[in-house]
């Protein structure tokens, strides 16, 4: 599942284009472990829908991930569940677990639930997603040259725009009506491993969540 599955206005995104084909560079691998930061827009219908800032922790290694969404998100893999009906727009965590579940966690309320497992699809990303993706040429985001890549997930199309040196840029993708986007601060990535503290799932996660992924409908 591609939950990205991360600057203030999109327009300070894209500072400038190029149509240069990169018919020699390979697609990017991610490493088996790294954490990033990132700022987070949504865009609904061409209106301002939310924004926020977060962080991803990854560890291919171990078979686990996090997925930071911090005040102001709107994910909606975080909302919907019932666990911070007075600040749905709090502090999210999704925590990929070496159980293979899924479990969303709102740390200032203190609650928690399991959306899914790996029947439903509910897996770490692999190192590897992006191989077959398509090269769409580059962009300066953040005023770095940033190589980009698009390829079909599960459902929309993922964009992922990466620096020579294969640091993160930019995640992108429209679902429905929303347009998503994840910036990177690049002076943020580490490929050293994250505590394995990051990772725990709390002990108060024990049920499933009431609108379980896949939605029922």
């Amino acid at each position: 599942m591609h939950l990205p599955g991360m600057t203030v206005f999109m327009q300070a995104l894209l500072l400038n284009t190029s149509n240069k084909p990169q018919t020699t560079r390979k697609t990017p691998h991610w490493p088996n472990t790294f954490s990033v930061q990132f700022s987070e827009l949504q865009i609904k219908n061409g209106n301002f829908y939310s924004q926020n800032t977060g962080a991803w922790h990854y560890d291919y290694t171990k078979i686990q991930a996090r997925f930071d969404h911090l005040k102001g998100q709107k994910n909606n893999f975080c909302r919907g569940q019932g666990l911070s009906d007075d600040n749905p727009q709090g502090p999210c965590h999704l925590i990929f677990s070496r159980d293979m579940s899924l479990y969303v966690h709102y740390p200032e309320a203190g609650t928690c639930c399991r959306l899914c497992g790996a029947s439903e699809g509910c897996t770490v990303l692999r190192p590897d997603w992006l191989k077959g993706a398509t090269s769409i040429g580059t962009e300066v985001i953040s005023g770095t040259v940033c190589y980009g890549w698009t390829t079909p997930g599960a459902v929309a199309n993922d964009t992922w725009f990466a620096t020579k040196d294969n640091v993160p840029c930019l995640y992108h993708e429209v679902v429905g009506t929303v347009d998503h986007t994840l910036t990177f601060d690049m002076t943020t990535y580490t490929k050293s491993e994250p505590e394995d503290g990051i990772f725990k799932v709390p002990e108060y996660c024990f049920k499933d969540c009431p609108r379980p992924f896949p939605p029922p409908f």
